[in-house]
């Protein structure tokens, strides 16, 4: 018995060690960083790093021999770069040529006069920029052991900052309590004019599981209708400093109607409320379409996908919340449906439907502030 007794209390010391062990790694008290294994740069100036074999040779070349693997990074050091002249980059030049730092890139310079354009590439050699401020740094190569590297690193999110950050989003179902979808239409109006262009529509909905948009005449001698849809998306998670590079606006299809040719097209819309919509704003809408898709394209059992544009990129806000929408093309171009009972409509299904494998969603690229480099080894 004395030795089960014995046995025990090893156990329960052994496990009394490992939680003061595991309670030092929640705590974070890691062991010092020895200086030549410190980085030689803040985390946020690391623009990208990669695992590599640590090759070693003598002097002369001749042996070499791998130490395993290590973490090579590149980084933005503090070396400013102001605009050039070329007597600055190209060798013996007396050329009067002015820098375009509009045009640098990561390896170029370009220069102009009143007559000429020339461009400098470096080898071995690149420059990036601060999206923030626009300042352009020299960029250096530095490595360290990885265990080194992911103790100053902090996170898994600070590991890979450098790569693109993935994020998805979308509206709150009822009752909202950040952001809202839903449409605002106009009914049985007899004129297009009356249908498309009032102050104010006839009916708002932001609760159901489904909504159509449509720009319509489906009775004689005519009874117009056009209906908008709203997208509402809270992207303040966004860190103000990253670049976003690629957003995406998926709508789930259900049925449609194509009967003279149209398309949805993704426009930036302003309701007055965040969370709420109203009649009045139905006339709250840009006519600038961030994307679009053919009726024949529309699917109505997935997801439609709408990569927005340059134009649409800039609706995102890093600050708040996005304010999207969805129109036919004959509304975003003022074309009147004439033909009797042209109809021209599509169905997508809204937040109310339940969990969000339906839900309209934004899914947004983005990146640290920095302009990328390129690695070639």
């Amino acid at each position: 018995m004395n030795w089960i007794k014995a046995k025990i209390k090893w156990i329960l010391t052994a496990f009394g060690i490992l939680g003061i062990a595991t309670a030092a790694v929640i705590m974070g008290t890691t062991p010092p960083i020895l200086e030549h294994l410190q980085l030689k740069a803040p985390k946020e100036r690391i623009l990208i790093h990669k695992t590599a074999n640590d090759i070693r040779c003598d002097k002369h070349g001749k042996e070499c021999k791998n130490h395993g693997l290590m973490k090579k990074y590149w980084y933005a050091t503090n070396n400013k770069l102001p605009a050039k002249k070329a007597s600055e980059v190209i060798p013996n030049s007396k050329a009067n040529w002015t820098e375009d730092i509009s045009a640098r890139m990561h390896n170029k310079f370009v220069f102009r006069n009143e007559k000429e354009t020339t461009s400098v590439f470096l080898v071995g050699y690149q420059m990036t920029k601060e999206i923030a401020t626009g300042d352009w740094f020299d960029v250096e190569i530095a490595t360290t052991t990885i265990d080194a590297f992911n103790q100053q690193t902090v996170s898994v999110l600070d590991r890979f900052r450098a790569y693109a950050t993935v994020s998805t989003f979308y509206p709150d179902p009822s009752v909202e309590v950040t952001t809202v979808d839903g449409t605002v239409n106009t009914n049985g109006k007899a004129t297009w004019t009356a249908a498309r262009d009032p102050v104010s529509g006839d009916v708002a909905t932001d609760d159901g599981t489904s909504a159509y948009i449509y720009a319509e005449n489906i009775a004689s001698p005519n009874l117009y209708r056009v209906s908008r849809g709203y997208y509402l998306f809270d992207t303040e998670t966004i860190p103000d400093t990253d670049t976003i590079s690629s957003a995406t606006l998926s709508l789930y299809g259900g049925a449609k109607g194509d009967n003279y040719g149209d398309s949805v097209h993704i426009i930036q819309t302003a309701p007055v409320s965040n969370t709420a919509l109203a009649v009045g704003d139905f006339s709250l809408v840009t006519f600038t379409s961030g994307s679009s898709m053919t009726l024949v394209d529309y699917i109505i059992t997935g997801y439609n996908d709408f990569a927005l544009n340059a134009t649409g990129l800039t609706w995102i806000s890093k600050t708040g919340i996005t304010k999207l929408g969805a129109i036919m093309g004959y509304d975003l171009n003022n074309t009147d449906p004439s033909t009797l009972d042209n109809r021209n409509y599509a169905q997508m299904s809204m937040a109310d439907v339940a969990d969000t494998t339906e839900d309209p969603k934004l899914v947004v690229t983005h990146s640290s502030g920095w302009t990328p480099i390129i690695i070639d080894d």
